[in-house]
C-alpha cells in the first residue's frame, strides 16, 4: 500500500533533484526505471495512474536515447524560403549567456528558495568542477541509453494493460447489468485513467531519438497486427495517437512549392 506514495514522492522529487544534485538522481533512475514497472498493474488502477505520471514527468526532462550528432548547418546554407524561423543555435545561444558572468552574478545572488538556486554555486570552475561536469555528461549519456532498452519494457507492460482491459470489459458485458458495475467515481477514474496514459504515451514517444522510435514503432503494429482486442479500441487508439503524433518528416520533394511534412507512425498505421 506504500508503493503510489513512494511513485508519488519520487514525480515530485525528479525536477529539484535535477536541479541541485543531478548526478544522485541519474545514478539511480535506470534501477528506478526497472524496479517501478511493476507499478503498471491491470489489477490497481491507482498505482498504474501514479506510475505513468512518474514516467511522464521523467520524459519530459530526459532524452530516451542518444541520436546521432548532427554537423551544424550554417545560416548561409540553408534555405528558408517561404517560412519564418524563430532562431539559429538556440541551444549554444543559451548556454553562451548562461556562461557570462553577469549571469553567474546574478544565479550566485539568488535566495535559497528559489527554483533556480544551485547549491555550492561557484563563478569559477575548478578542475574538480571540470571533471564533476565529464562526469555528469557521462551519466547523462548513460542514463538516456539505459531509457531506450528501458521503452520497450514499458510498452510490453502498456500492452498488458490493453489486454486485461479488453478481457474485463467482456466479462462485464458479457454477464450484463453493466450500469450497476460502475459508479460514477469509477467512471471518473477510469477517464482520468485514459488521459494520463496519453499523456504518458505521447511525452515517452516524442522524447525518443529515432532509432528508439524505429523499433517502438515496429514493436506498436506488430502488437495491434496480433493481438489487440476489440473491446479494448478506446486505449489501444491512445497508444496509436501517440505514435502518430509523435514525428513529422519532410517529404521527398525537388521543388519548394510540393514540401510537406509526413508522420512515420501514421503510414505505418
Amino acid at each position: 500500500h506504500q508503493a503510489p506514495a513512494a511513485l508519488s514522492a519520487l514525480t515530485r522529487l525528479i525536477q529539484p533533484s535535477l536541479r541541485r544534485r543531478p548526478s544522485v538522481l541519474l545514478q539511480r533512475l535506470p534501477e528506478i526505471l526497472r524496479l517501478s514497472l511493476a507499478g503498471i498493474d491491470s489489477n490497481d488502477q491507482n498505482k498504474t495512474i501514479r506510475t505513468l505520471i512518474l514516467y511522464r514527468n521523467i520524459a519530459s526532462w530526459i532524452p530516451i536515447g542518444i541520436g546521432p550528432k548532427r554537423a551544424s548547418v550554417s545560416g548561409s546554407q540553408l534555405n528558408n524560403s517561404g517560412t519564418i524561423r524563430l532562431g539559429n543555435n538556440i541551444t549554444e545561444s543559451i548556454r553562451g549567456l548562461s556562461s557570462t558572468m553577469e549571469y553567474q552574478q546574478l544565479l550566485q545572488s539568488l535566495p535559497e528558495s528559489s527554483l533556480l538556486y544551485q547549491a555550492g554555486f561557484s563563478l569559477s570552475l575548478s578542475s574538480e568542477d571540470e571533471e564533476e561536469q565529464l562526469i555528469l555528461d557521462m551519466l547523462v549519456e548513460e542514463t538516456a541509453l539505459s531509457m531506450s532498452d528501458w521503452s520497450l519494457a514499458f510498452l510490453d507492460r502498456i500492452y498488458s494493460i490493453l489486454r486485461a482491459a479488453g478481457e474485463q470489459e467482456k466479462v462485464a458485458k458479457s454477464s450484463g447489468g453493466v450500469a450497476s458495475r460502475h459508479s460514477s467515481h469509477d467512471v471518473q477514474q477510469s477517464k482520468n485513467f485514459s488521459r494520463v496514459m496519453k499523456e504518458c504515451l505521447t511525452q515517452v514517444f516524442s522524447s525518443m531519438d529515432d532509432k528508439t522510435h524505429e523499433m517502438a514503432l515496429r514493436s506498436v503494429i506488430q502488437f495491434l497486427k496480433d493481438e489487440t482486442l476489440p473491446l479494448a479500441v478506446k486505449d489501444a487508439s491512445a497508444l496509436c495517437q501517440a505514435i502518430a503524433c509523435s514525428r513529422l518528416q519532410h517529404s521527398d520533394a525537388t521543388n519548394d512549392e510540393d514540401i510537406s511534412y509526413i508522420s512515420p507512425g501514421l503510414n505505418s498505421l
